[in-house]
């Protein structure tokens, strides 16, 4: 009877860890990969951002005579690199918390499994024992 009562325990523990993991994989996850792939896109833009001053400061060196371009100044280098590697930092955080919230989630749902298949392992095992064990 204990067993029994242990065995569905086990099984509700179980379906409660699998539902939390699906839960998670749903609504949680895909939240945290979409901001990974805006960190990815933001940087890519930054990139192109740095590429297109140093294209307008180059092409002013060379056409010193043109006044229609822009002009482009070197500080501003600095600064975009300290932007840069701060922008490279929390898109490495991000993916790190990815990866860490998927390892989890793996884990919560194998537990959920084993957890039903122990469960039910308990119940056969009470249900195919003689009738004669129950009495004492």
């Amino acid at each position: 009877m204990k067993s029994q009562k242990l065995a569905k325990y086990l099984e509700v523990f179980g379906l409660i860890c699998i539902l939390t993991s699906s839960f998670i994989q749903l609504f949680l996850l895909n939240i945290l990969e979409e901001i990974s792939q805006e960190t990815i896109q933001y940087k890519i833009e930054n990139k192109l951002d740095i590429i297109y001053a140093i294209n307008i400061s180059n092409y002013k060196k060379l056409h010193p005579d043109n006044k229609n371009v822009k002009t482009y100044h070197f500080p501003n280098d600095f600064e975009r690199s300290y932007i840069y590697a701060e922008n490279n930092k929390n898109s490495t955080r991000v993916s790190k918390q990815t990866n860490w919230t998927k390892k989890v989630i793996g884990f919560i749902f194998i537990l959920g499994s084993i957890l039903i298949i122990i469960g039910k392992l308990i119940e056969i095992k009470t249900i195919t024992k003689p009738r004669s064990q129950y009495i004492t």
